[in-house]
């Protein structure tokens, strides 16, 4: 997480989409099909739309995750 926040343009949006892909456990492909509209800011929730015969959940969004 260090080095892609350091590195290049986008340092603090790599970061946080590793983040959020290592606290949720998801796959790349989940990871870049999230949209604003997956995210609940108001009430902390994040929607997951699982691949691979996965069941779609909702997440907490908690900690350093709000704060970046």
């Amino acid at each position: 997480m260090a080095a892609a926040g350091a590195t290049g343009r986008h340092g603090h949006r790599d970061k946080t989409l590793i983040l959020i892909a290592y606290r949720h456990g998801l796959r790349v492909s989940e990871l870049v099909a999230l949209r604003w509209e997956s995210i609940d800011l108001k009430t902390g929730l994040i929607h997951i739309n699982r691949l691979k015969n996965g069941v779609a959940s909702t997440h907490p969004l908690q900690g350093i995750e709000t704060l970046q």
